[in-house]
Formats: C-alpha cells, sequence, structure tokens
C-alpha cells in the first residue's frame, strides 16, 4: 500500500467581478477567511486532482489556476491556493469580504504570500506576463474558440470545458463532446509558438505525437485524446519506451530545420550557448547563496563547461528538433503506442540535450545505462559508437546549462504569481551541470 502522505490544504480564492472583495465563508466576517477544502494526501500528486477535490466539496467550477505553497518530499502538493474566476454573486453560504481585511487575517504566512501575489497581479490583468487564462472572460473566449473548430468538424461540445491541469506555464480544459472528450492546451505567450510546433509535428510525425484538431497561437492548441496513461506511471525499468521514442522523432526530423523554423521553433544552437556562460556568473553568486560550499572561482568553472558544450556541438550528430522537457510525465502510452507531448519548449539545438531532464529521473548510472542504451538504437544505424558514447558523457552537464538557459528566459515572461515558483531552478540547474549525474560504462565499448 502507497503512503498517502500528509493531507493536502487547498484555499479558494474567488475575486469580485466588481473588484476590491474576495469570497469568504459565511460566518467568518469578523475573522474573514477563504474558503478551505482538505483533501486526502493523494490528491496533491496533480493539480487535476486537486481541481476535482475543490469542484466536489465546494461546488465551484471556474478554476482557473493554483499555486503550490508547499509539497513534501515526493513532490505532492500539501499547500496550495486555488484562484478561481471572477464572480459577481456569492454562492450560498458564502459572503463577500475587502480583500485587504482577508489577507491581514490569514494567518499561514505562505498562503498569505501566495494570496498576496495573486490579488497585486489580478489588480493588472492584462499587465506584463499575465498568463491569459487569468484575465477575466479567458474561458468563455476560449470556449466559444473550441466550439467553432469543432463545428467546423461537424461536432460539438455537450458541456462548458473545465481546466483538468494547471501550472505555471499551461493550463489545459477537457470538453466533452457526444463521440468523446477533446482537450485544449494554453501556454503562457513565451511559449505562444507550441501550437505551431505540434501541428507541424502532427503533418511529419502523426503517430509519435497527440492528434492535432486545431491551433492559433494567441489562444492554443485543441487536441484529440490520446487515450492510455503517462508512461512515469509504469514501472522505470519501462521508460526506456519513451527515449527510444524521442530519438525516433530527432532522426526523423534532422535535415528538415527550414520546416522547424517555420512553425516556430526557436534555433538555440551550443555555439550561442557557451558565448552565454560568461552572464551566468550571477547564477552561479544564486547558487553559492543557496547552498555554500568550497566551489572553485566561476571563471574556471566557465571554462569547463565551455570545453564540455564544444565538444558536443563538435559531434557528428546534427542539429535537431529538441523537446527542452523530456521526462516519464510527457511521454503517454496505451499498447504498442507510444507518444510524446508538451511541446512548450521544443527548440531546434543539439538532440541529446534532452538526455539531461530525463536521466535525473532515474537514481542510479546502471539505470540511467539501460535508458542511455535505448535512446542510442536509432542512431546507431548512422553513426560510430565511440561518436554517440562521447556525446553521451557531454550530454548531462551540457543539458543541464541548456536548461540554466531555458529558466533565465522562462521566469521573467511567466505571470507574476507563479514566477517565485521557478527562481531557483536557474541555480538548480547549474549545480547540476556542475555536478551531472553519471552514467555507468557501455557494455559494448
Amino acid at each position: 500500500m502507497s503512503d498517502p502522505g500528509a493531507p493536502c490544504e487547498v484555499h479558494v480564492l474567488v475575486p469580485r467581478l466588481s473588484g476590491g472583495e474576495v469570497l469568504v465563508q459565511e460566518g467568518t466576517i469578523g475573522q474573514p477567511a477563504l474558503p478551505v477544502v482538505r483533501l486526502p494526501g493523494e490528491a496533491g500528486e496533480r493539480p487535476g486532482s486537486i481541481f476535482d477535490g475543490v469542484r466536489s466539496s465546494t461546488g465551484f467550477d471556474g478554476l482557473l489556476g493554483i499555486q503550490a505553497v508547499e509539497v513534501d518530499g515526493r513532490w505532492r502538493t500539501t499547500l496550495a491556493l486555488v484562484e478561481a474566476e471572477a464572480a459577481e454573486v456569492a454562492p450560498a453560504g458564502y459572503a463577500w469580504a475587502p480583500a485587504d481585511a482577508v489577507l491581514a487575517a490569514t494567518r499561514s504566512e505562505p498562503v498569505r504570500a501566495a494570496l498576496e501575489r495573486s490579488l497585486a497581479a489580478a489588480a493588472n490583468p492584462a499587465g506584463e506576463g499575465s498568463a491569459p487564462w487569468y484575465v477575466p472572460g479567458w474561458r468563455a473566449r476560449t470556449a466559444a474558440w473550441m466550439g467553432d473548430r469543432l463545428a467546423a468538424r461537424g461536432r460539438s461540445m455537450t458541456e462548458e470545458p473545465r481546466v483538468v491541469h494547471a501550472g505555471p506555464v499551461s493550463v489545459v480544459l477537457r470538453a466533452e463532446t457526444a463521440t468523446g472528450p477533446v482537450f485544449h492546451k494554453a501556454s503562457v505567450r513565451h511559449f505562444a509558438q507550441e501550437a505551431t510546433i505540434l501541428e507541424a509535428l502532427g503533418r511529419g510525425t502523426p503517430d509519435w505525437v497527440p492528434e492535432v484538431l486545431a491551433v492559433d497561437p494567441s489562444v492554443g492548441s485543441l487536441m484529440a485524446p490520446m487515450g492510455g496513461r503517462e508512461l512515469a506511471d509504469d514501472p522505470p525499468e519501462t521508460w526506456d519506451r519513451g527515449l527510444r521514442r524521442l530519438a525516433e522523432l530527432q532522426v526523423a526530423w534532422a535535415g528538415r530545420t527550414p520546416e522547424l523554423l517555420a512553425a516556430g521553433a526557436p534555433a538555440r544552437g551550443l555555439r550561442a550557448l557557451a558565448a552565454r556562460l560568461e552572464a551566468m556568473e550571477g547564477v552561479f553568486d544564486a547558487l553559492v547563496r543557496l547552498e555554500p560550499d568550497a566551489w572553485p572561482a566561476w571563471r574556471d568553472l566557465a571554462a569547463v563547461l565551455g570545453e564540455r558544450i564544444l565538444s558536443l556541438d563538435a559531434s557528428l550528430i546534427p542539429e535537431t528538433l529538441v523537446h527542452g522537457d523530456f521526462h516519464p510525465g510527457n511521454v503517454q502510452v496505451d499498447g504498442e503506442e507510444v507518444r510524446v507531448f508538451d511541446w512548450s519548449d521544443g527548440a531546434i539545438s543539439h538532440p541529446f540535450v534532452d538526455l539531461a531532464v530525463f536521466l535525473r529521473h532515474l537514481p542510479t548510472p546502471r539505470e540511467r545505462r539501460q535508458m542511455v542504451d535505448a535512446y542510442l538504437e536509432p542512431w546507431s544505424a548512422s553513426y560510430e559508437r565511440a561518436e554517440l558514447e562521447q556525446a553521451v558523457a557531454d550530454a548531462p552537464a551540457v543539458g543541464a546549462v541548456y536548461q540554466v538557459a531555458t529558466y533565465l528566459a522562462l521566469v521573467p515572461a511567466l505571470d507574476p504569481r507563479d514566477r517565485w515558483q521557478y527562481q531557483d531552478a536557474a541555480p538548480r540547474w547549474l549545480r547540476s551541470a556542475l555536478r551531472p549525474v553519471e552514467v555507468a560504462p557501455s557494455a559494448s565499448t
């Protein structure tokens, strides 16, 4: 029996449409408190489970986003603030109270900080970096777009779409139709190109990515359900299926850079990454503050990382499609079908940088070797084993530096509510570059 973990306590923010007030539990006006829902520990494993629990407990349907303000050692949310669409009429059992009074009465410091961020961002919903789903009327506008695109295919929704997943960079809506569900993914503006990248991948390699029904970079992607389950839910020894599929995708898209560029995929070559090392000294300073240690001088460390990057760049393996955040939770399996989804970070670079994220999900060098061997299979028909193994040796460190660059660009582009959730991402990835994961030697070398 799995450990259920600590309960998940969820505070729910419903702003008043006319402004200045938020929904509180009736009878708490003297000491106004946000509605609170306490869920079993398992609910904290996925935002969708938290949303389902809040809906069933409160009847609130327009849930939009979540700030996971506390997590346990297994990355399950134990304390969260969920934000819902603004309303004007208080449901039975609830009342409106001044937002400032609720903020002052909130005893939990993490919840108070999250509430303060949300209230400040809500005061300027169209401000720089604002996530589109927090702009009033977003769900209705998106539902209308979904309805129009489905009508063009002779389908219609049988109920209003609802959010089933939310994170700092995207939300996913699910809508029912007479022939089964459809899903809509909306991303922050920084990742608007995901829609057109996915559309291109759907044309070129349709069996290996989600089926795309409609796209609009200003709105998002409408997709058919994939079926099956996430690879992360299977035993780790079976995860090689995901890496093999990724390599097959990358091999298939090698030499097709113009198509990827036309779809909006950014070019993120390794020489440009090496040129950014000097500017990462501030990230190193943040790492030293987070983890005081006997770190060597940054100039020496940057020189070593630069050599790694240029070594991988010098390999014969060409630039091609890169996923950018490839891990077992971004692979869907259904029988023999294996599809890779969540292309927010899709780009053009050295393909082996994708190993860095995936390999950190495996605890031992031997298990990482099993995965690497599967990844190398599609490449082995065209490249010598020694060439591939040298690229594998460089990839964990270089891929981690690639992630540092990703977060340096991403965090300032996030909604102000959510930037804090990734504020330590760049320095922690730099640590991974300086102390990369080990991969056991190949039995074939």
